[in-house]
Protein backbone atom coordinates (compact mmCIF):
# COMPACT_ATOMS: atom_id res chain seq x y z
CA UNK A 1 0.00 0.00 0.00
CA UNK A 2 1.84 3.49 -1.39
CA UNK A 3 0.96 5.72 0.91
CA UNK A 4 1.89 9.99 0.40
CA UNK A 5 2.10 12.29 3.51
CA UNK A 6 1.92 16.07 3.47
CA UNK A 7 1.54 18.37 5.93
CA UNK A 8 0.12 22.38 5.23
CA UNK A 9 -0.54 25.28 7.10
CA UNK A 10 -4.45 26.28 7.71
CA UNK A 11 -4.28 28.84 5.03
CA UNK A 12 -2.95 26.95 2.77
CA UNK A 13 -5.32 26.52 -0.74
CA UNK A 14 -6.74 23.05 -1.03
CA UNK A 15 -7.16 23.51 -5.31
CA UNK A 16 -4.59 20.73 -5.83
CA UNK A 17 -6.43 18.24 -3.34
CA UNK A 18 -10.15 18.66 -4.69
CA UNK A 19 -9.89 15.32 -6.05
CA UNK A 20 -7.92 13.64 -4.00
CA UNK A 21 -8.70 10.84 -2.25
CA UNK A 22 -7.33 9.80 1.16
CA UNK A 23 -6.68 10.21 5.07
CA UNK A 24 -6.72 14.34 6.89
CA UNK A 25 -5.40 14.73 10.57
CA UNK A 26 -6.62 18.65 11.73
CA UNK A 27 -3.56 19.22 14.02
CA UNK A 28 -3.84 21.65 17.14
CA UNK A 29 -0.26 22.76 18.53
CA UNK A 30 1.23 19.58 17.22
CA UNK A 31 -1.45 17.21 19.29
CA UNK A 32 -3.85 15.61 16.43
CA UNK A 33 -7.16 16.41 17.45
CA UNK A 34 -9.39 15.10 14.22
CA UNK A 35 -8.92 12.21 11.75
CA UNK A 36 -10.95 11.49 8.65
CA UNK A 37 -11.43 10.22 5.31
CA UNK A 38 -12.75 11.83 2.09
CA UNK A 39 -12.90 10.99 -1.72
CA UNK A 40 -12.43 14.72 -2.19
CA UNK A 41 -10.07 16.14 0.46
CA UNK A 42 -9.66 19.65 -0.90
CA UNK A 43 -13.73 20.05 -0.30
CA UNK A 44 -13.84 18.17 2.77
CA UNK A 45 -10.88 20.43 4.42
CA UNK A 46 -12.55 23.33 2.98
CA UNK A 47 -15.68 22.63 4.75
CA UNK A 48 -13.65 22.04 8.49
CA UNK A 49 -11.98 25.41 7.76
CA UNK A 50 -15.34 26.82 7.36
CA UNK A 51 -17.12 25.47 10.29
CA UNK A 52 -19.73 23.31 7.81
CA UNK A 53 -18.84 19.70 8.76
CA UNK A 54 -20.67 19.36 11.63
CA UNK A 55 -19.43 20.10 14.74
CA UNK A 56 -16.60 23.01 14.62
CA UNK A 57 -13.43 21.43 15.12
CA UNK A 58 -10.27 24.25 15.84
CA UNK A 59 -7.20 23.30 14.27
CA UNK A 60 -3.85 25.03 13.05
CA UNK A 61 -2.28 23.11 10.31
CA UNK A 62 -3.72 19.77 8.59
CA UNK A 63 -1.86 16.52 7.10
CA UNK A 64 -2.70 14.15 3.83
CA UNK A 65 -2.35 10.76 3.65
CA UNK A 66 -3.17 10.16 -0.11
CA UNK A 67 -4.22 6.51 -0.62
CA UNK A 68 -6.64 4.03 -3.05
CA UNK A 69 -10.28 4.20 -2.38
CA UNK A 70 -9.89 0.20 -1.16
CA UNK A 71 -7.38 1.51 1.77
CA UNK A 72 -9.44 4.06 3.29
CA UNK A 73 -11.24 2.56 6.14
CA UNK A 74 -7.91 0.84 7.08
CA UNK A 75 -5.64 3.82 6.87
CA UNK A 76 -7.91 5.38 9.02
CA UNK A 77 -8.21 2.95 11.42
CA UNK A 78 -4.56 2.43 12.07
CA UNK A 79 -3.97 6.42 12.54
CA UNK A 80 -7.48 7.14 14.88
CA UNK A 81 -5.74 3.84 17.11
CA UNK A 82 -2.37 4.69 17.10
CA UNK A 83 -2.98 8.40 17.97
CA UNK A 84 -6.56 8.46 19.88
CA UNK A 85 -7.65 11.61 18.63
CA UNK A 86 -9.86 13.98 20.53
CA UNK A 87 -12.56 14.07 18.65
CA UNK A 88 -13.28 10.81 17.08
CA UNK A 89 -16.43 9.55 19.33
CA UNK A 90 -19.23 8.44 17.43
CA UNK A 91 -22.54 10.20 18.11
CA UNK A 92 -24.40 7.21 16.38
CA UNK A 93 -23.00 4.73 19.11
CA UNK A 94 -25.55 5.34 21.92
CA UNK A 95 -22.37 5.39 24.29
CA UNK A 96 -19.13 6.58 23.66
CA UNK A 97 -17.21 3.86 22.15
CA UNK A 98 -13.87 2.98 20.90
CA UNK A 99 -12.21 4.23 17.44
CA UNK A 100 -12.55 0.37 16.57
CA UNK A 101 -16.24 0.10 18.02
CA UNK A 102 -16.40 3.35 15.58
CA UNK A 103 -15.16 1.69 12.33
CA UNK A 104 -16.60 -1.43 12.44
CA UNK A 105 -20.10 0.14 12.96
CA UNK A 106 -19.62 2.78 9.72
CA UNK A 107 -17.66 -0.44 7.81
CA UNK A 108 -20.95 -2.65 8.61
CA UNK A 109 -23.38 0.35 7.55
CA UNK A 110 -21.23 0.61 4.57
CA UNK A 111 -21.03 -2.95 3.23
CA UNK A 112 -17.59 -3.62 3.77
Amino acid sequence: MKQYFSLYDRQTEEKNLINKIGIYILLLKDTIVYVGQSKSLGNRITRHKKGKAGRYKKFDRYGIFLCMEENLLKLESQVMYKYTPLHNISISCNKVCSQQEYLMKKAEKNGK
